[in-house]
Formats: C-alpha cells, sequence, structure tokens
C-alpha cells in the first residue's frame, strides 16, 4: 500500500518528468522561430551578420528537432536531455554569435547573448532542480565572458555580466531550493505520522486483545463470552458489524450465537444456516 509520503514523492518526480518535456518543448519553439529569423534575414535577404551561420543554425535545429522527438519516447532521455541547456545549448550560442563577429559588431552582439542566457537560465529554472539552475548559470557566464573577451569588451563589463547572470541564477533557483525543502518536510513528517499511527494501532490491538482475555477470564456464561468476543472483534478490526456462529456437529450447520451492529436483514440469536448455504 503506497503511503501519503512515497506519493509525495513520486508526485514531485512526475512533475520534474513533466518539466523535462516542457523544456525541450520550449527550446524547440524559440530555436525554429531563431531558425525561421535567420532562413529570412540570410537566407533570402542575404544579410552578412545573419548568413555567415546558417549552415551551424541548421544543424542545430535538426538537433533540437531530434532531441525532443526522441525524449517523447523515453523517460530515461527526457531526464538526461534536461542538461543540453547547459552542456547543448549555451555552447552552440557561444559559435552562432562567436561567428558573426567578422560581419558585425562585436561588442554589440556579446551584449546581445547576455539576454539569451539569461533566457537560458529562466528556461532551466523549469527542471524544478536548483543546483541545475545553478550549474547552468555558471556554464553560461563562462561562455559570456569569453565571448566579450574575444570582443574585447572591459574588464568592468564583464564582472557586470557575471553579477547579472549570477543574480538570475539566484532569483531562480532559491525559491525552488525553499519549495523542494518544504517538500521534503512534509514528506518526513507523513511519514513519521504514519509509523507513530501504526505503533499506535498496534497498541491498541494488543491493549484490546489483553482487555478480551481479562473479560474472557471473569465469566463461564457461554452467551456472555460470545458477545464479547464479537464487541473485541469490531474494536480490532475497525469493522462495522459482525457475527458469530458455532458449527452444529450432527448437520454442520452454523448457528448464531452472537452479533453486534447488524442493522440489515439480522440474523437472530440462534438462527440456522444449512451446511454449504453460502456457496
Amino acid at each position: 500500500m503506497e503511503t501519503e509520503g512515497s506519493s509525495i514523492h513520486r508526485e514531485v518526480s512526475r512533475e520534474r518528468l513533466k518539466n523535462a518535456r516542457r523544456i525541450n518543448g520550449v527550446r524547440l519553439w524559440g530555436v525554429s522561430a531563431f531558425f525561421v529569423l535567420f532562413l529570412v534575414l540570410g537566407g533570402v535577404l542575404h544579410l552578412p551578420e545573419w548568413s555567415g551561420n546558417l549552415l551551424l543554425f541548421t544543424l542545430y535545429w535538426a538537433a533540437t528537432a531530434g532531441i525532443y522527438l526522441a525524449s517523447r519516447r523515453s523517460e530515461r532521455l527526457v531526464l538526461a536531455s534536461g542538461m543540453g541547456v547547459a552542456l547543448f545549448d549555451a555552447p552552440i550560442v557561444f559559435f552562432l554569435q562567436w561567428s558573426t563577429f567578422p560581419t558585425s559588431n562585436p561588442s554589440g552582439v556579446a551584449g546581445f547573448t547576455v539576454g539569451v542566457y539569461v533566457l537560458l537560465v529562466i528556461l532551466a529554472a523549469l527542471s524544478l532542480q536548483h543546483w541545475y539552475v545553478i550549474f547552468t548559470a555558471v556554464v553560461v557566464t563562462a561562455y559570456e565572458i569569453l565571448l566579450q573577451h574575444f570582443a574585447d569588451v572591459s574588464f568592468g563589463a564583464m564582472v557586470s555580466t557575471a553579477i547579472l547572470i549570477g543574480l538570475a541564477g539566484a532569483v531562480c533557483s532559491y525559491p525552488q531550493y525553499r519549495l523542494l525543502r518544504f517538500v521534503q518536510r512534509i514528506d518526513r513528517h507523513v511519514r513519521i505520522h504514519r509509523a507513530a499511527e501504526a505503533t499506535r494501532q498496534e497498541a491498541e490491538r494488543g491493549a484490546s486483545l489483553a482487555s478480551l482475555a481479562r473479560e474472557l477470564s471473569s465469566t463461564l456464561d457461554p452467551a456472555t463470552v460470545a458477545q464479547r468476543t464479537v464487541e473485541s472483534i469490531v474494536r480490532l478490526l475497525q469493522a462495522r458489524s459482525a457475527i458469530l456462529f458455532r458449527v452444529e456437529p450432527a448437520s454442520e450447520a452454523l448457528v448464531t450465537i452472537a452479533s453486534i451492529g447488524i442493522s440489515h436483514r439480522p440474523l437472530p440469536i440462534g438462527a440456522m444456516l444449512p451446511a454449504a448455504a453460502g456457496a
């Protein structure tokens, strides 16, 4: 039987799986939108700053679409593909932007990429794993600083970029950390409560059995013993009703000797059920 604690843990795992699929879906639609932009500006209008990396973006879009389709078929793959934001998208964005330096303003390209990397950190927040958000923030910061270095951006601008992306990572990861800690506390309290409830019920059963033994030893009247027995059975099993029969040796019929809680078609004391009547 599944406990409430394990149910909470299972629900968090399901939500992480759903969000991993959402991440892949957002990545696909985002990359597709930029791919269309590259096709129009670079492939149709032949703008130099957009045409130099058209082949790389085509391969990027094809890989993103392949990851999305493959992750729809496998739970293991969809969870592993969530790391693609830091380990796949971040370096691809770096090379895409770096390849435009000869035909565009490098510092402007580096400035635009800061916004893209902040979006990747926000996208990683869907994972419901604060450590992954922090990891993504560290990775994209490293790529952005490297890009700004190649663009001859000032050291102060690099520090500001690191602070900006770091703040984005902190803002996205801290609420997740607090939420998951809260869920873990609830899960722990539920498990403790279930264990205490099981211990209490076991103690009540033991007390009921001891009470029944005392009651049975205090009388020799068969009717009283039978009635106290069904009362104890109801308490032990938390049932709503109980009937106690004895077997008639000659006919093997069942004879009612005690009952409790029977409101619908009650069997009177002494009522007889023929052998195999319930078969």
